[in-house]
């Protein structure tokens, strides 16, 4: 446990500008309202299993499922409001999220806390994309699963298109 606090004071550390500037920021940037038009891009560019949009506040340390699909129909299993960082996150999944940089990870290596969010008992690779406003902190993310992994240059190709999709979010 000591080492997990340790790890986690360490992260706080080395981001500090990046969580400064979620602290002092004026004007709380947001998603829209209507994100169907964005689940249907994401569906369809992607061919992912599983696609989740879900909003995220670093400061208040939450989480919350917005919109959920599997094999494109709406996906109701996962609860609606989780921590956005726990005690047992994925010490690399967090830095690369709050730098703004999506992290492509076999399911299994993700914490339990998200695979007891997304968890379909089908998904091999799972892809976290965050969605920011400049250089705030994030203030979403999109999940993307597939059944079987795609290759390497495919992958980094959707997660571009995932990005300028989340990209098209932000109010």
């Amino acid at each position: 446990m000591a080492i997990i606090i340790l790890g986690l004071g360490f992260l706080v550390y080395t981001m500090r500008r990046e969580l400064m500037v979620v602290l002092v920021a004026p004007g709380k940037p947001h998603l829209q309202d209507n994100l169907n038009g964005a689940m249907a891009d994401l569906v369809k560019t992607t061919h992912a299993n599983l696609v989740v949009i879900a909003e995220v506040d670093m400061a208040s340390n939450y989480q919350r499922l917005k919109l959920a699909q599997f094999d494109g129909k709406p996906w109701d299993r996962a609860p609606a409001q989780l921590p956005a960082v726990s005690d047992v996150s994925n010490a690399r999944v967090v830095s690369s999220f709050m730098l703004g940089h999506p992290s492509c990870l076999d399911f299994r290596a993700f914490s339990e806390l998200v695979k007891r969010m997304l968890d379909h008992g089908e998904v091999e690779r799972l892809c976290v994309i965050p969605i920011r406003d400049g250089e705030r902190a994030p203030i979403a993310v999109i999940y993307l699963g597939w059944r079987q992994p795609l290759d390497d240059r495919s992958e980094k190709i959707v997660l571009e298109l995932a990005r300028s999709v989340g990209d098209s979010l932000v109010h």
